[in-house]
């Protein structure tokens, strides 16, 4: 069987007489296919049957539960009948697949609203491909726009324009962005990632190819090492890479 089909409780819907079931529907196969939960009646479930009797007498099922004018609500007997449902059910959920009573089959899927769930599920896949796709796709046009020598990695230069095109990373962004701005300097957990004095001025004369002085940089540094401790850290280093 493809389905698993589980008859789980019943109730009487407010304002009427008649009983529901509650019926819990998951795929044996396919983990991510979910739970569909439907609630159906006996005589519906009944006129279904009714419907493809002709077609499935000779299939192995348990019998359909027959209708009783007596004592019908009983909590006992409702059970019962919803054990009787469950086993019938599961019979065609088990002998229709595979067989030649496809039409039988989609008529038992659209009942349970199978059928509604997969297409829905489909809808769904199809909208996260295209939306991945479109993330890609922004993504390869970012990188390449700041990837300047077209090698397919980003240099320090590369990184650096990055900082100062006002782009504002994500947590884990920064992480990257950072790990390559001072290596040496980055722990694995992003609040403690800072940057020394020595490796700051020995990374900004690298990146400006000296048009920078070493005064003028040890400034820069000092302006936002506003503890004064010997290194950018936290909302310090936060705010060096906002107004870079």
């Amino acid at each position: 069987a493809t389905y698993k089909v589980k008859f789980k409780s019943f109730f009487t819907p407010e304002g009427q007489k008649h009983i529901e079931y509650r019926v819990l529907i998951t795929h044996m196969q396919d983990a991510k296919w979910g739970q569909l939960e439907v609630t159906i009646r006996y005589s519906k479930l009944h006129q279904l049957h009714s419907t493809i009797y002709n077609a499935v007498k000779n299939l192995p099922l348990y019998p359909f539960p027959k209708k009783a004018l007596f004592n019908n609500r009983s909590k006992d007997f409702v059970l019962e009948r919803g054990m009787a449902l469950e086993r019938y059910t599961r019979g065609l959920m088990t002998y229709l697949p595979g067989s030649s009573y496809t039409n039988e089959y989609r008529l038992v899927q659209d009942f349970f609203g199978i059928s509604q769930h997969e297409a829905k599920q489909y809808r769904a896949q199809q909208q996260r491909e295209r939306e991945d796709k479109e993330r890609k796709r922004q993504m390869e046009a970012a990188f390449a726009r700041y990837d300047s020598n077209g090698k397919g990695y980003l240099s320090p230069r590369d990184v650096l324009e990055v900082i100062r095109s006002g782009y504002q990373p994500t947590y884990v962004d920064r992480y990257r962005v950072l790990k390559q701005f001072s290596s040496a300097d980055t722990d694995a957990n992003i609040d403690k990632c800072w940057i020394s004095r020595r490796n700051f001025l020995s990374t900004m004369l690298h990146y400006t190819d000296g048009n920078l002085s070493r005064d003028r940089i040890l400034e820069e540094f000092q302006s936002y090492d506003v503890d004064n401790d010997g290194a950018l850290q936290g909302q310090e280093l936060d705010e060096f890479i906002k107004s870079h």
